[in-house]
């Protein structure tokens, strides 16, 4: 079942699994452009992270994915993907979301991108001098070849002040939108938690659709999506909107962390 939340042109969000958002998306004959996710991590990432562990680990409010959870997903979502497929995980489920692509008929030959969080407060175990790295995966159509190189061989940051344990930054979710979609394309996150995603797909001139299967995350993200629209909507704000932002620490985003504080999109 798939209930709709918000339905505008440029925002779509509904709460449901992520198998019944693809149905209702192949019934309406749309396809996306890009699919980003940050899916659940391996049990070696969660176990810690259960409140049992001493340390005060924040627990991860969802339950853990196997390699044949990451089939599926990949399996559900291929025929309806135009574009780049992009996972977020750890280190253990990463050769799965490879294999899983490859399966599916894409092209997966890619090295894992470290995703460098500074002062995360999730901890992924067993990834050597950084325990704030995630990986990155990314697979494309083989009509996709004839694409230039992608500029950002890594994405290195802070933490920003989050709605939930595992969710990312808005820095991070926008430079890979940048890189992996164009302005105007449909970007799709299945699981999209408190919203990055479909935020960072707003602030970079795309269409977002996204869904849950937890009304809890789902009601923190239609009041940051809808915040985030009407910032966009304020008189003034187009220029700024269109700029192409480097937004981690170091580069010129003065302009996204005045966006973030002004509307506690975070």
């Amino acid at each position: 079942m798939l209930t709709p939340l918000i339905e505008s042109r440029r925002l779509s969000l509904y709460h449901g699994e992520h198998d019944a958002l693809a149905r209702h998306l192949t019934q309406r004959k749309e396809v996306v452009d890009l699919i980003s996710v940050d899916t659940p991590y391996s049990e070696r990432t969660h176990t810690g992270h259960d409140g049992t562990r001493p340390g005060g680990r924040s627990p991860i409010p969802y339950a853990f994915w196997t390699p044949e959870d990451v089939h599926v997903f990949v399996q559900t979502w291929r025929p309806l993907q135009r574009g780049w497929l992009v996972s977020i995980t750890d280190h253990v489920l990463w050769p799965a979301w490879q294999r899983a692509a490859e399966r599916a008929g894409l092209y997966a030959g890619f090295p894992p991108l470290p995703l460098v969080v500074r002062g995360s407060r999730l901890r992924i175990r067993g990834d050597g001098p950084s325990p704030w790295t995630y990986w990155v995966m990314v697979a494309r159509p083989t009509e996709l070849d004839t694409w230039g190189t992608i500029g950002r061989g890594a994405y290195i940051g802070s933490r920003e002040r989050l709605l939930m344990t595992g969710g990312k930054p808005l820095w991070a979710m926008r430079e890979i939108i940048q890189d992996y979609s164009r302005p105007g394309q449909v970007v799709c996150d299945p699981l999209c938690g408190t919203g990055t995603t479909l935020a960072g797909a707003l602030f970079e001139g795309r269409e977002a659709i996204g869904g849950d299967g937890s009304l809890v995350t789902l009601g923190l993200a239609e009041t940051r999506l809808e915040r985030t629209q009407r910032f966009l909507n304020a008189p003034g704000i187009p220029g700024r909107r269109r700029s192409p932002l480097a937004v981690h620490p170091g580069g010129h985003g003065e302009e996204h962390a005045a966006e973030v504080e002004d509307q506690h999109l975070v």
